[in-house]
């Protein structure tokens, strides 16, 4: 019998009595194809049939009870049905399938896979893997596939990017760890005590912090003529990259300035803040604003992490929303499909854009990957994460069409005279 634990979706009782299993009769089959032969003496039809596999095994009748879970699995997205699919192929066939050296899955077809947002063959092969210890790899290709494959290797040898290392811009959201990798100083509760007050939520230390502080005085916060405030960490094309704090109700005017401005040569292009994870602003609408919760929440974003990304003029914003994609590839905990292949996608659209290789239905196709996250994925932070690369995408659409067009980005990394 099916341990309980090891099921997220179908019920014990289901499992155990009501689902008609194939192996559980007693009829005779062709070992290679699983058609039903008159007795062990019979030979099959599919010995005078081109057939490209070796051996076939089912395992459940497709009726009643089985079909109802399979359109829920495929259509419905309960992709959990998956994992207790891959659960009871590990008990039932445990010993046949541990007679090879690794598993693999079927590829979802693209146009599937971004209405879908997972591939319930792959769930069920990764949970196979788990279970019985064996090797899942991925080598089956769909045709379209293979391009992909070989646009991402001739990526990582981009010569802009290869010259570029020493001027890349630096995405900087501030935590523990790189506060302390920039300027060797731990954040702890006494670090903190010495801050007026912190709003930054996302670092596990301020929980300990406002623990500290008991809930009382938390709630005192942002009263009175002082308004309390707040650690940002500025990034990109301005001059004095670094954390700061700032008082809220300061104006950007000031804070720009404090941090020396923008490099003279260019204007600023857009703005990034709250860690990538609210829509790309103009320069202007920032310089408008205060820090301010209520300028924030008047212009539908939230000041959330304190991460303020500058981005020049003659930045490509093709390769900054591939640094975000990047960005995103990397803190995503890669549980549900959506992200974890879908980044990868992405990443592929962009870099096909970049090198030239690219029409107008890899946009499109992009933007569906882009889509397809949002609607899929599980964690909030991914969604909106993601939902800031597809609104960069459209705010700086036409740079994007130029390089479709022209087959080359309207703004380089640098400067192609610095290259002797």
């Amino acid at each position: 019998m099916i341990e309980s634990e090891k099921i997220n979706y179908i019920c014990i009782d289901c499992i155990n009595k009501k689902l008609d299993y194939i192996h559980a009769d007693d009829y005779i089959r062709c070992e290679r194809c699983g058609k039903l032969l008159e007795d062990k003496n019979s030979t099959c039809a599919c010995k005078y049939e081109e057939i490209y596999f070796d051996e076939c095994k089912s395992m459940l009748y497709y009726k009643d009870i089985t079909v109802n879970l399979i359109h829920k699995m495929k259509f419905g997205h309960r992709y959990l049905i998956s994992q207790d699919f891959g659960v009871i192929l590990s008990f039932y066939y445990k010993d046949y399938i541990k007679k090879f050296d690794a598993i693999t899955f079927v590829p979802l077809g693209k146009n599937r896979f971004f209405e879908r947002g997972y591939n319930q063959s792959e769930l069920i092969a990764k949970t196979i893997s788990k279970i019985l210890n064996i090797k899942n790899i991925d080598i089956i290709l769909r045709s379209y596939y293979s391009e992909e494959k070989n646009i991402l290797i001739k990526a990582l040898a981009e010569i802009e990017d290869i010259y570029y290392i020493n001027n890349e811009i630096k995405i900087n959201i501030y935590d523990e760890n790189s506060y302390y990798d920039n300027y060797k100083e731990k954040i702890t509760i006494p670090f903190l005590e010495n801050k007026n007050y912190i709003f930054d939520l996302e670092t596990i230390t301020q929980f300990g912090y406002f623990a500290h502080i008991g809930k009382d005085n938390f709630k005192k916060y942002g009263e009175g003529n002082f308004k309390g405030s707040i650690l940002l960490s500025l990034s990109g094309d301005i001059n004095i990259p670094n954390l700061y704090e700032f008082e809220l109700s300061n104006s950007f005017n000031d804070i720009i300035r404090i941090a020396g401005n923008a490099p003279k040569d260019y204007d600023i292009k857009c703005v990034f803040t709250n860690g990538f994870l609210n829509p790309p602003m103009d320069i202007e609408s920032l310089l408008n604003i205060s820090l301010d919760y209520n300028d924030f929440n008047n212009l539908n974003i939230k000041i959330g992490n304190g991460g303020i990304c500058f981005i020049s003029e003659n930045r490509c914003i093709i390769r900054v929303s591939l640094k975000i994609v990047q960005f995103a590839k990397n803190i995503s905990c890669k549980k549900c499909m959506p992200c974890s292949f879908g980044f990868n996608l992405c990443e592929y659209y962009l870099n096909k854009i970049i090198l030239g290789k690219s029409d107008n239905s890899d946009l499109i196709d992009l933007k569906n990957t882009l889509n397809m996250i949002i609607k899929g994925s599980s964690c909030l932070y991914i969604r909106n994460l993601t939902n800031c690369i597809l609104q960069t995408i459209e705010k700086f659409n036409y740079e994007f069409l130029y390089a479709i067009e022209k087959k080359i980005t309207l703004y380089s990394f640098i400067n192609k005279t610095d290259i002797i």
